[in-house]
């Protein structure tokens, strides 16, 4: 995710902002950042106008960050290796899966037993239990 700091600290795409404007203080949400040349793109809604418009101003014009964006950069590696499923070894879960020739139910069954200490807990047992029993009825209709 793309950030510029500007008199309040860090922006990112997404945030609220108040800034001031010549003609007077506006709010507005960022939806670009321009660092080349420190700017940003501000998106800006009036309640007395339908719709909106977009501003681009200095970043140091920015006074406040009203509300920061909640939108988290999720890097390549958590993608690749998410921490839920390599905890408890060596071996990681996809591994497990290909070396084994697993078929899309017995993969489910396996990833949400695998993770659930690390992330949803429960309700990842009850989504392995889904998958169990549809694993279940399937091999008892072959």
């Amino acid at each position: 995710m793309e950030t510029i700091i500007s008199n309040c600290g860090e922006l990112s795409v997404g945030d609220e902002v108040k800034f001031d404007y010549p003609s007077g203080v506006k709010c507005g949400k960022v939806i670009a950042i321009k660092t080349g040349i420190n700017c940003i793109a501000l998106s800006i809604y009036h309640s007395d106008h339908t719709g909106a418009y977009t501003l681009t101003i200095p970043h140091y014009n920015v006074l406040e960050r009203i509300k920061s964006s909640s939108k988290k950069d999720t890097t390549v590696e958590e993608i690749k290796k998410p921490s839920r499923y390599n905890k408890r070894g060596k071996l990681e879960c996809w591994d497990v899966i290909l070396d084994q020739e697993m078929n899309f139910l017995e993969g489910n069954v396996l990833k949400y037993l695998w993770r659930y200490k690390e992330k949803n807990g429960i309700e990842d047992l009850k989504k392995a239990r889904v998958y169990l029993d549809k694993l279940i009825l399937e091999s008892e209709n072959k």
